[in-house]
């Protein structure tokens, strides 16, 4: 008995009619950053956060170095902490839209540009705060403790102390201030914004036709 015919081709699977989506560099390379530093940010902030609420909790006394001076600096203790909360849930915003960047959600790109902009602006609020009043407050109490351990200072000792901790701020506000500024520069290009509002399913045909 001879056999019949197919009545139709054998055609491939729909799914391979579609191109994937174009993944552009800077959605992955960004997202995959912001997945590493969110990370790192995550770890860091949760420990700062811990250290910042001893240290107000015990009245400045620092609970790992019993023989430590007390710091007695509740006011700039407490906005420690503060700054350690506000950077940890930033953190948790920058880890959760890496992992939505890198599945091309399209939730994560005007999430990342309101992340940029929170985090641009509360890194500009955190320097001035610390530059007009937690590192002259910082600098007169080390300049105190110092005084207290009848040590012999070094020449110009609050000069230099007040020099490195601004400068130690200002590099740690033009780090927080890179990645937001990345992501506002590279994800508002067409390119970038066309690849996160197409999902596969609205690629075109691969010529029109079935391969």
């Amino acid at each position: 008995m001879s056999q019949l015919p197919p009545t139709s081709p054998p055609y491939p699977p729909l799914q391979e009619y579609y191109a994937p989506p174009p993944l552009p560099g800077s959605i992955k390379s960004l997202s995959i950053v912001a997945i590493v530093l969110g990370s790192l940010f995550l770890l860091c902030d949760c420990m700062g956060l811990a250290g910042a609420t001893l240290m107000l909790a015990t009245g400045g006394k620092n609970p790992m170095v019993p023989s430590a001076p007390v710091v007695n600096q509740p006011g700039a203790q407490a906005f420690a902490a503060a700054d350690s909360l506000i950077k940890l849930a930033l953190a948790g915003w920058l880890l959760a839209g890496g992992i939505g960047g890198l599945r091309q959600a399209r939730w994560a790109r005007p999430a990342m540009l309101w992340w940029s902009v929170a985090a641009l602006v509360w890194a500009s609020a955190s320097l001035m705060i610390q530059l007009t009043w937690t590192v002259p407050a910082s600098v007169e109490n080390a300049t105190r403790i110092q005084s207290q351990t009848n040590a012999q200072l070094p020449q110009n000792f609050h000069g230099i102390v007040s020099a490195s901790a601004i400068l130690s701020v200002v590099i740690a506000w033009a780090f927080w201030c890179a990645l937001p500024v990345c992501f506002l520069l590279l994800w508002r290009s067409p390119q970038v914004r066309a690849a996160f509002e197409q999902t596969r399913s609205e690629q075109p045909l691969q010529g029109g036709q079935p391969r």
